[in-house]
């Protein structure tokens, strides 16, 4: 039997309907008519398929495609995938072409997207919300570029989009009414309690969802006959659409197995079906990986540490092979089907990069995880990627981690994720720190969790207040402490204390604003007058002192001892 057809890709069979729908889409796009279009299924399903289709056929109709893919490893990188759909053609671009993309609102775009703040003194962001001004920008910097000519933009695996991503493809596919522009994404079935972003996207009612079904019998049998080269038994196809459900890529990988087996067709060899499967997709790859030479297989798991995008440079180090080693391997991977490798290596399907990167030891995965950080940093990597690598590292004690994390929190924070800020911080604790940074980390933490309305943020806060030694850092714990738990009710009686202390920074003289003690003041809880009326609680003395010591500074007055004032 011949296995020529081994780690070819599975035909796109039964899709019609769905090509269809994508045409339509494109051919809307082309005449001004934008629209969301989302591709949604299980893994394996032939999302890709679909969204590779898509991109030949807005390529035949004259669209400009630009197209970006999630990964899990950079899922905390904000504004990643957007990143990837826009940043090259903006600097490949031609002077006068940038300047127009970017005219008007597009400029807020510049930072995002650069990193760079806008040049010359275009809109800024309302109210100071840059997080609203960001996705305006990108929405606006889409639509010039669809002046040009119709744009397509195609994302895959929304499921690991980047919250802040997530956000702004869901800002563009809103407004999309009248443009020369579509989105076409491909994801998985999304929680939205896990990634409320994304699955707004997908449950918009602008949004056209897609749904591909499995495979029919007659389909299975087609790609069968197709991969094997044989007449095949009902039994057999049966006993294929059992195990594999009808999933294209579950199937293509059963019959590439029973092809290297040299399994037949028949009623006899569909007993054999169900010994394939058991070992499960994952067995199937890595014995692909294991027929390879040894120095494919040690590639292939430092490309799944990297993830998507690697670069082939940071994969020989990581690997510890000879660039010529490392050729060999690329080649051998290329020709089984596994990677797929241009100026960047990436799998061939995400599930395939999961079965490589499971199949590592715990040891193994934080080794890897260590020197690809350092390998990264050492090649000045966003610091972003760098930080990726370190969270799945084993605290260590290392002082340039907990700097290199407490900065891709700052970044994150002022692209407004407060989650992921949170996360690296809580990171930064467990390394841990000198005692000296730990009460600064400890604060960050908690205004993060604050800013992310997390009830976890009142023990950081805390803990600040009542045991912090810097008398600005426990103020101005004390102040966000007091806000969090005005909106908090249930919080205990021990916290509500804490910000109205005597040792909670509020001291005539304290370097902390009128507006900061204002807010504290206007955050304190409420008590009944007699009569069903309500007032506020007495602020306390110190902050009664320190405001009566502003008040006569300001009047140019004698200070005299506020209790007669």
């Amino acid at each position: 039997m011949d296995t020529s057809a081994t780690a070819r890709p599975v035909a796109l069979l039964e899709r019609e309907h769905e090509v269809e729908q994508i045409r339509a889409a494109l051919r809307g796009a082309g005449r001004g008519r934008g629209g969301a279009l989302i591709i949604e299924a299980a893994p394996g399903i032939g999302k890709s398929r679909l969204l590779g289709e898509s991109r030949q056929l807005a390529g035949a109709m004259g669209l400009r495609v630009l197209d970006a893919r999630s990964t899990a490893l950079e899922q905390g990188f904000p504004f990643g995938v957007v990143r990837q759909l826009f940043e090259r053609v903006l600097l490949e671009a031609e002077s006068g072409d940038r300047e127009r993309w970017l005219a008007g609102a597009g400029g807020l775009a510049m930072e995002v997207l650069t990193g760079m703040p806008a040049a010359g003194p275009g809109p800024g962001p309302s109210g100071g919300d840059f997080g609203y001004a960001w996705l305006h920008g990108l929405y606006w910097f889409a639509s010039n570029l669809a002046v040009d000519a119709p744009l397509a933009l195609v994302v895959d695996d929304l499921q690991w989009c980047d919250a802040p991503s997530a956000r702004a493809l869901a800002y563009i596919a809103r407004r999309l009414d009248g443009q020369p522009l579509v989105l076409v994404i491909a994801t998985r079935p999304l929680d939205p309690a896990l990634m409320p972003e994304a699955a707004a996207l997908v449950a918009d009612a602008l949004s056209e969802v897609v749904r591909p079904a499995p495979l029919t019998p007659a389909a299975v049998r087609e790609l069968i006959a197709d991969r094997l080269l044989a007449d095949t038994d009902h039994r057999f196809v049966r006993a294929c659409i059992e195990v594999t459900g009808g999933n294209p890529f579950l199937l293509g990988e059963l019959l590439d197995e029973a092809a290297a087996r040299g399994l037949e067709p028949t009623s006899s060899g569909a007993a054999e079906v169900a010994s394939i499967v058991p070992r499960g997709v994952t067995n199937a790859v890595l014995l692909r990986l294991a027929r390879l030479e040894p120095t494919a297989a040690v590639l292939a798991r430092a490309l799944s540490v990297l993830d998507d995008g690697a670069h082939v440079g940071d994969a020989t180090q990581l690997a510890r092979l000879a660039r010529a080693e490392t050729e060999t391997a690329m080649a051998a991977l290329v020709s089984a089907g596994v990677v797929e490798a241009g100026e960047t290596v990436r799998f061939t399907h995400p599930i395939l990069r999961t079965a490589v990167y499971g199949d590592l030891s715990p040891a193994e995965r934080e080794r890897l995880h260590h020197s690809a950080a350092a390998i990264l940093r050492e090649r000045g990597a966003p610091r972003g990627q760098v930080a990726a690598h370190v969270m799945q590292t084993e605290p260590a004690s290392d002082p340039n981690a907990v700097a290199l994390l407490r900065q891709v929190a700052h970044d994150a924070l002022a692209l407004g994720d407060a989650d992921r800020a949170a996360a690296l911080l809580s990171r930064a604790l467990d390394e841990p720190p000198a005692d000296g940074d730990r009460p600064a980390i400890l604060l960050e933490l908690g205004q993060a969790l604050a800013h992310a309305g997390a009830p976890q943020a009142i023990a950081p806060l805390s803990e600040i207040a009542e045991r912090g030694e810097d008398p600005v850092a426990v103020a101005a714990a004390a102040i966000d402490l007091s806000s969090l738990l005005f909106f908090t009710p249930a919080a205990p009686l021990r916290e509500r204390r804490s910000c109205a202390a005597p040792g909670s920074g509020f001291r005539p003289g304290s370097p902390l604003g009128g507006s900061s003690r204002s807010r504290c003041w206007a955050s304190a809880p409420l008590r009944r007058r007699r009569g069903g009326r309500r007032r506020r609680r007495s602020p306390p003395c110190e902050t009664r002192a320190a405001r009566h010591a502003t008040c006569c500074r300001r009047r140019r007055l004698p200070r005299s001892p506020w209790r007669r004032c």
